[in-house]
C-alpha cells in the first residue's frame, strides 16, 4: 500500500510537469532519471537558487538561452535519505521502573525528495518525511516553480527564508516552526513548517532581487501536547497563573467597603468566584477560523527588496500577518464585576440573579496577534570575519502598551559571524556565534496580574546567544562539533557536544543534550531532558 501510494505520487508529478506532451509513448521515450550527484541543489542560505539537471547542454532555464519556446526532455531527479536513530533520556536511568518505559525514540525515518522538469521554463518540487510513527508520509514541500525571463513564480507548500542570519534571525517570518521536541538545534530548515504560498522573484540587473510573497492562510507554531516532557511551561502553567490572578482579582474587587457593609452581596460574589473559577478550562485551546470570512483575516504578504551595494549585500522587506507565538486570553471574567449595579441586581428575581451570573463564561484560550514588520539586513566581510546583522520593527494592534490581550510592539536586532580561527595557519576550529534579542515598548503599561494581562511577569528583553563551533580531522571524515545556547535573562543554558564519522553516502553521529541553569526560564525548564543521542544516515 505504501510503495503503491509513493509510486502514485511520483507519477503523478510526472504527469503534470509532462502535459506538452501528445502521446504517451513520447513521454516514455524521453523519462530519464538523474544520479544523486545530479540532484537539484538549494542552499538554503543564499539569497538565489541553482538547480543542475537535465545534460550537460541543458542547465539552463527561463530564456536565457534564447530558445524560450523549445521543449526539453523529461528529467527526474529522486533523492533522500534514511536514518536509524534511538535517543535515551538520562531521567529514564533513574530506576528499574522507568528504564523499562524507554521507547528509544523515533527509530526510523527518512526523506524522499522528488524533482521534476519537462520544459525550460517550469519545474515541480516534493519533499516527503517518513517516519515509522504515525503518519507514516508526509508532506516537507510541495511546489511548482515556473520561469518568465527575470520572473519566478512558485506555489504550493513552501519553506522560504528571509534576512541574513545564520540561526533564525528577526526577518526570517514567513514559516513557523516546529518546537515538539529540542532534540536537534542545528538545521533552522527542518525546524520550520511548510505553509501554503506563492511567491515571487524578480532579477533586478546583476545583484538585485524582489520578492513578493502571499500566504492564504495561518499557521502557528507547533508545540508538544501537555503530558509529553516536551511541553512548554508557558503552556502547562498558565491556567494555573491565570486562575490566581482570577482570585487576586476578585479578592480586590470585593474588598472595598460596598461588600464588606453587604453581607449578602458579599455572599453573592463569594459564589460566583468559586463558580467561575471552577468553570475555567484546564489548558487553553486554539480558535481556529470557522467560517471563510475569519479565515481572510489570517491572510499574511510581504514584500522584500535585496541588492548589492560595492562589497556589502543589503536588503529592506515589509510584512504583514500574524505572530506565530501565541497569547493567553481570559475572556468573560471581568465583565462580571466591570457591569455589575447592585441596585439594578437585586430588583432582578431569583431566576434572572442566576441568569446573570450564567451569562458570564470565563474562558481561556490561545489566540494570535496580527503584527506588521519592517525590518532592514546587511551582510558583508569585514576583517576576516563574515558578519550579518539585522534589526526589524514590530507593531501590533497594542500601540499603547495597556491592551492585556495583545503583545506591546517590539524591536529585534540580530549580530553574528563565522569565521574559521587559525594559529600559525593550521586550523583549530570554524565558530558561529550570533546574538539575537527582542526588546518591548511601553514595558511601564504592562498589568501585573496574569489574569489582565498575557505579558504580566515577562522580561522586557529576551536575549539568545547561540554559539556553534566544529573542527574536521582524517581527511574530514571525522568531525567534532558542540553548539551551545544561553538565555541570558534567564541564565540558563544548553549545550550539544557531537562527534561524526562520514565515509562517502554514510554518516554516524553521536552527541548529547544538557540543560542547566534558571530551571524556571526558557531552556532550563528542560533540565530532565538531557540525552544521548546516537542518529546513522545514509544519503542516496
Amino acid at each position: 500500500m505504501r510503495k503503491t501510494l509513493l509510486l502514485g505520487i511520483t507519477l503523478l508529478t510526472v504527469a503534470v510537469i509532462s502535459a506538452q506532451e501528445s502521446e504517451f509513448d513520447s513521454f516514455i521515450n524521453q523519462f530519464g532519471v538523474l544520479s544523486a550527484d545530479e540532484a537539484p541543489i538549494e542552499d538554503e542560505g543564499s539569497e538565489t537558487e541553482d538547480y543542475r539537471v537535465g545534460t550537460e547542454d541543458d542547465l539552463t532555464f527561463g530564456f536565457a538561452n534564447g530558445n524560450a519556446g523549445a521543449s526539453a526532455p523529461l528529467s527526474v531527479a529522486i533523492s533522500g535519505e534514511a536514518s536509524a536513530s534511538a535517543e535515551v533520556f538520562l531521567d529514564e536511568l533513574a530506576s528499574t521502573e522507568k528504564m523499562k518505559q524507554i521507547e528509544l525514540g523515533d527509530f526510523f525515518s527518512g526523506s524522499l525528495n522528488f524533482f521534476a522538469q519537462a520544459s525550460n521554463n517550469a519545474e515541480a518540487v516534493i519533499n516527503m518525511k517518513l517516519s515509522h510513527r504515525t503518519p507514516i508520509l508526509t508532506f516537507d514541500e510541495a511546489y511548482v516553480r515556473g520561469y518568465f525571463g527575470p520572473l519566478s513564480v512558485e506555489a504550493g507548500l513552501r519553506k522560504l527564508t528571509w534576512g541574513k542570519a545564520d540561526s533564525l534571525g528577526p526577518l526570517d517570518v514567513v514559516n513557523p516552526l516546529d518546537y515538539t521536541d529540542l532534540l536537534d538545534m542545528t538545521s533552522v530548515l527542518d525546524r520550520k513548517i511548510a505553509v501554503p504560498m506563492i511567491h515571487l522573484s524578480y532579477g533586478i540587473g546583476t545583484y538585485s532581487k524582489l520578492e513578493a510573497v502571499f500566504v492564504p492562510s495561518f499557521t502557528p507554531q507547533r508545540f508538544a501536547q501537555l503530558g509529553d516532557r516536551w511541553a512548554p511551561s508557558q503552556l502547562t502553567s498558565t491556567p494555573s497563573a491565570i486562575k490566581a490572578g482570577a482570585t487576586a482579582y476578585v479578592t480586590e474587587k470585593t474588598s472595598n467597603p460596598q461588600f464588606e457593609n453587604d453581607p449578602i452581596l458579599a455572599g453573592v460574589f463569594s459564589d460566583m468566584e468559586k463558580m467561575l473559577l471552577a468553570s475555567m478550562p484546564s489548558h487553553p485551546s486554539y480558535k481556529s477560523p470557522d467560517t471563510p470570512v475569519e479565515w481572510l483575516k489570517y491572510m499574511q504578504a510581504g514584500l522584500r527588496f535585496t541588492t548589492t551595494v560595492k562589497s556589502a549585500d543589503v536588503g529592506v522587506q515589509g510584512y504583514f500577518g500574524r505572530l506565530p507565538r501565541p497569547v493567553s486570553v481570559l475572556t468573560g471574567f471581568t465583565d462580571v464585576w466591570d457591569g455589575f449595579n447592585a441596585n439594578t441586581f437585586y430588583i432582578l428575581s431569583e431566576n434572572e440573579q442566576k441568569q446573570y451570573f450564567a451569562d458570564y463564561k470565563p474562558t481561556v484560550f490561545f489566540d494570535y496577534n496580527y503584527f506588521a514588520q519592517l525590518g532592514f539586513d546587511y551582510a558583508q566581510e569585514l576583517l576576516g570575519f563574515n558578519t550579518r546583522a539585522e534589526l526589524a520593527v514590530n507593531l501590533t494592534k497594542d500601540l499603547k502598551g495597556d491592551d492585556g490581550e495583545v503583545y506591546n510592539p517590539f524591536i529585534g536586532w540580530s549580530l553574528g559571524f563565522d569565521r574559521d580561527i587559525a594559529v600559525k595557519d593550521v586550523l583549530l576550529f570554524n565558530v558561529n556565534l550570533q546574538v539575537n534579542e527582542n526588546v518591548r515598548l511601553f514595558s511601564d503599561k504592562i498589568n501585573d496580574n496574569r489574569a489582565l494581562d498575557t505579558e504580566a511577569g515577562s522580561n522586557d528583553t529576551a536575549t539568545r546567544v547561540t554559539l556553534i563551533a566544529s573542527r574536521k580531522f582524517f581527511r574530514e571524515e571525522f568531525e567534532i562539533n558542540f553548539t551551545g545556547l544561553w538565555g541570558v535573562e534567564d541564565m540558563d543554558f544548553y549545550v550539544i557536544p557531537g562527534l561524526v564519522w562520514a565515509k562517502e553516502n554514510l554518516a554516524v553521529r553521536l552527541n548529547a543534550g544538557v540543560f542547566f541553569g534558571n530551571s524556571d526560564g526558557e531552556l532550563g525548564q528542560y533540565h530532565n531532558n538531557n540525552f544521548i543521542r546516537m542518529v546513522m544516515t545514509y544519503t542516496f
